[in-house]
């Protein structure tokens, strides 16, 4: 942003003709702000944190569905939900005990990267398994869910509270039914600060289920 005195220059004109980048001699003096993909009053972040026990109950259950996310541990040893949906049999994913990324318990499907290692991660829910990638390395957990009734909605961070994954999700969380976006969530903090994914499919903003607010990261 660059001012004239005081003021800030939100837009440059040439005659008619906007001004995207201005320079004097080899300085960039002003460049016009990108549009934001949000609504007004929103802010995109880098990234948001669970603190504790904070997590986001989506509005979207059933099987075969993908999701594309990066996420990174804060730390812990125990069992750690990033992404699930409730069930006896283990559809979720997370951090394990064994401190690699995996699904279930550190004796089922893993891969050899520690889930403190801030890692790109690919998921497919099927009906009786789970599988995936995490920074192209693959795994796979048979396990089906126990209901796809509306109280078993994909989680982020935890479901119910349960198991909760102290950290971070950086950037967009999108998920995948039939080929086509039904989940774009952004990171971002809305109109009254609080730190959450705003979803562009269904414009609808999601913050922490519970009393436990989530972190937000430095705005972009």
């Amino acid at each position: 942003m660059s001012y004239i005195g005081n003021t800030k220059i939100g837009k440059m004109f040439l005659g008619d003709i906007e001004i995207a980048k201005a320079y004097l001699g080899d300085t960039l003096v002003f460049q016009k702000k990108a549009a934001s993909r949000l609504p007004a009053g929103y802010t995109e972040v880098e990234y948001i944190s669970n603190p504790s026990t904070a997590y986001i109950r989506t509005a979207l259950y059933g099987d075969n569905t993908s999701w594309t996310l990066t996420a990174q541990r804060t730390s812990g040893s125990s069992n750690a939900i990033l992404i699930g949906r409730r069930t006896s049999s283990g559809q979720w994913f997370g951090g394990l005990s064994n401190g690699r990324w995996g699904s279930n318990t550190a004796s089922g499907a893993y891969v050899a990267i520690n889930s403190t290692v801030k890692s790109s991660i690919v998921l497919s829910f099927g009906t009786t398994n789970i599988s995936g990638t995490v920074d192209g390395s693959s795994f796979s957990r048979n396990g089906s869910a126990s209901s796809s009734g509306s109280s078993y909605r994909y989680s982020l961070f935890s479901y119910g509270g349960n198991y909760p994954f102290v950290g971070s999700i950086f950037g967009d969380v999108v998920g995948v039914r039939n080929n086509a976006e039904i989940f774009h969530g952004v990171c971002c903090t809305d109109p009254n600060g609080v730190a959450g994914l705003y979803d562009l499919i269904s414009e609808t903003f999601y913050d922490s289920y519970n009393d436990v607010a989530l972190v937000a990261g430095p705005a972009i």
